[in-house]
């Protein structure tokens, strides 16, 4: 292998992305996320999930609403629960910002990943950035730094009060919504909901698990981890917690799974134990994850045609990328031979 193929290769994974992934891959199922907590209201989420036997995905962070997790142990107690249960938890930074230095950047995800250690036992493998905003020197560094950039294809904008004027109709639009999403019958679904938000928990959750008939169509509520055929890889340490579930295809199933009993394991991975939390917060009124999406006059929702142009569009820009670095290898390597 000559000098100009080392180059070439060398160039190659420089320019290497994470790449944003908004749709499950494994059909019939369902991924329930919610961002920006633990919360007041994650106790009663992760309660009720438990009780009915559905699994989710928390993407977490440690100082953003007030009273910050990483000072209300009743907060950590509900992360842990979920995470004992087989639920995922997830990253969302330390204090819902990404700093645009790089090494502060890094900073903020280790802290996260401290917290989510301490109070788990686990360090997470999976990333959603706050209002779904990573650009590409932050998809570069997530790759290089072992992340998978989750986003969503399926926005309840449950965040959304000021647009629908108040709970109820908020309840509503996002039910509505959701309704004309299911109705198309989709391979899977990955929703982006927040547990910051009682009305999310008391109603628009529990709508979706108990009264948008999709478990009676087979579908399946899974962790984000699990919709990718990735159950193992939710943590860097590789152990799952809770029941399997990806058998289960119906209410029917009398959910009999076996334990792996490894819900109190804890990994051994380095640490600097750095939970002081000195990334700036945003504004907290500016709580939601959503990226740029169309407005349909009474709420933004991300639409299927958004998503696959984005999808499309990054597979693309990536594709085009090595293919430029292949023919600017092969033309100095012609030019120099010559």
């Amino acid at each position: 292998m000559n000098c100009f193929s080392l180059i070439y290769i060398a160039l190659a994974i420089a320019f290497a992305k994470a790449e944003f992934i908004y749709s499950c891959t494994e059909k019939k199922t369902i991924a329930l996320t919610f961002d920006d907590g633990p919360f007041q209201y994650t106790k009663q989420l992760v309660d009720y999930l438990v009780e009915k036997d559905v699994m989710a995905t928390f993407f977490t962070v440690a100082k953003f609403h007030y009273p910050h997790a990483i000072d209300t142990q009743e907060y950590q107690d509900a992360m842990k629960k979920a995470h004992d249960n087989g639920l995922q938890i997830a990253s969302h930074t330390y204090g819902h910002k990404i700093p645009d230095d790089q090494s502060d950047f890094k900073q903020v995800l280790t802290d996260m990943d401290d917290f989510i250690e301490k109070v788990t036992g686990d360090r997470p493998r999976y990333f959603r950035a706050p209002k779904g905003n990573c650009y590409e020197d932050c998809q570069s560094n997530l790759d290089k730094w072992g992340y998978k950039l989750i986003q969503w294809d399926t926005d309840t904008n449950d965040w959304d009060l000021e647009t629908s004027g108040s709970e109820e109709q908020r309840i509503e639009d996002s039910i509505n919504y959701l309704k004309k999403r299911f109705s198309e019958e989709n391979d899977s679904y990955l929703i982006l909901m927040h547990d910051t938000e009682n009305y999310t928990v008391s109603d628009i959750a529990p709508w979706i698990i108990e009264k948008s008939g999709m478990r009676e169509k087979g579908y399946r509520f899974v962790t984000v981890a699990e919709c990718l055929g990735d159950r193992d890889g939710m943590y860097t340490s590789g152990k799952t917690y809770g029941v399997d579930k990806t058998d289960r295809t119906s209410p029917t199933d009398n959910g009999n799974g076996n334990s792996n009993g490894n819900s109190n394991g804890n990994t051994n991975g380095n640490t600097n134990g750095n939970t002081n939390g000195n990334s700036t917060n945003n504004n907290q009124n500016n709580s939601s994850s959503t990226p740029n999406t169309t407005n349909n006059g009474n709420s933004t929702i991300v639409t299927d045609e958004n998503t696959q142009s984005l999808t499309s569009g990054a597979s693309s820009l990536k594709a085009f990328g090595l293919i430029s670095y292949l023919f600017l290898g092969l033309a100095t390597y012609l030019l120099v031979s010559n």
